[in-house]
């Protein structure tokens, strides 16, 4: 490629617009694209400190630890690259649950930026993720006060209600449902929610979650959080309301699609779950999760065919060897077609990736445990 760009005008050109790109694609969670044209820039100009950094932020989109390091710390030395590539190896090391190297990497980053909040509010995940909530909330709290951020806002959040800190949870929540904008607004009434689902009240949450839905019908995760608490109070007719609401406003999200089919589903209406299932599954072929839901609905349908029920708990244990519901899903299958030693295999499957599952236990004892 650089036997194509001869000037050195058009060289920092190209390589700026190679950088830029790649930085767009590493923000939108493409690390194959971004580390592609980043690698691109950098053989035009080795070295180059801001295509080094968007490489190694592919890198740790990518899980690759060892090339978030080769990229990031040589930055370490350059003023202007410096905070930036301490976060980056700061959060390469507690992607590996080193949260001692982390957090020294998070200490530097907060000396070195002091004003900007970023380094306070890692080291609060970090000590978070470390067991000490204590110290999580103090570096959060430091962060917030200096910058209001929603995502130091959720941080300090979750932490507030790993502390069971009831008082100061909702205090927050309350200062954001008194804001002006509807954004701000709503995020309150869900952190309001998630008080108090916490504390067990399932009802309230369910409406605090409503609220924040109406406030700021454009997050679809409010309209499913409040679904989820009225379906688990059987309260069928509000959460098809909430859901009917978010799919026509977000037609093409699929976790809300699959919300309604699991609605119809526990409300007892078969065939329009069935339907929407069988929809949802033309649109994303490959998700398991309503492969799963639809086999276990047509198994329990006696006028169902038994073949696809089988069929679909196959596809979905294939593409989900890791989940244990799904190959649970086809031990009953195939115990139900009387494939014994499939069954067998298939509960085997779930007790290694879930040693406590009763009903695989029961299961291979009931087969036997020498088939």
């Amino acid at each position: 490629m650089q036997e194509g760009v001869q000037s050195p005008v058009r060289l920092a050109r190209v390589t700026t617009l190679l950088v830029a790109e790649a930085r767009d694609f590493a923000a939108a969670g493409d690390a194959a694209t971004a580390a592609a044209l980043a690698d691109a820039a950098l053989a035009l100009v080795p070295e180059l400190p801001a295509a080094q950094l968007v490489a190694a932020r592919a890198a740790l989109l990518a899980g690759e630890e060892e090339r978030v390091v080769a990229y990031a710390r040589p930055l370490l030395d350059d003023p202007d690259h410096r905070s930036a590539a301490l976060e980056v190896l700061g959060r390469a090391a507690l992607r590996t649950a080193d949260t001692t190297r982390a957090a020294d990497y998070f200490a530097e980053l907060a000396a070195a930026a002091p004003q900007a909040a970023v380094g306070r509010y890692w080291q609060g995940v970090t000590a978070a993720r470390a067991g000490d909530l204590a110290g999580a909330e103090a570096h959060l709290r430091a962060a917030y006060d200096q910058r209001p951020d929603p995502r130091i806002e959720a941080a300090l959040m979750d932490v507030l209600l790993a502390r069971s800190d009831w008082q100061a949870a909702l205090a927050l929540a309350r200062t954001l449902t008194d804001a002006e904008d509807a954004a701000t607004r709503a995020r309150g009434q869900a952190y309001l929610g998630g008080v108090l689902r916490a504390q067990g009240d399932a009802a309230a949450a369910a409406a605090a979650y409503a609220d924040a839905a109406a406030t700021d019908p454009a997050r679809a995760a409010y309209a499913l959080a409040a679904a989820d608490l009225f379906m688990g109070l059987e309260r069928w007719e509000e959460a098809d309301r909430l859901l009917a609401a978010a799919g026509a406003r977000h037609p093409d999200n699929r976790y809300v699609a699959f919300k309604r089919a699991l609605l119809a589903q526990r409300a007892g209406r078969a065939d329009e779950a069935a339907q929407r299932y069988r929809a949802l599954l033309a649109d994303t072929p490959g998700w398991a999760l309503p492969m799963v839901n639809l086999s276990e609905l047509l198994a329990a349908d006696p006028a169902a065919a038994d073949a696809e029920a089988l069929d679909l708990a196959e596809r979905a244990a294939s593409l989900t060897p890791e989940w244990s519901d799904a190959q649970w899903n086809l031990a009953e299958r195939r115990a139900e077609a009387g494939d014994t030693a499939g069954a067998l295999a298939a509960a085997r499957a779930v007790l290694a990736l879930a040693p406590e599952h009763s009903a695989a236990q029961a299961l291979v004892q009931r087969l036997g445990d020498g088939a």
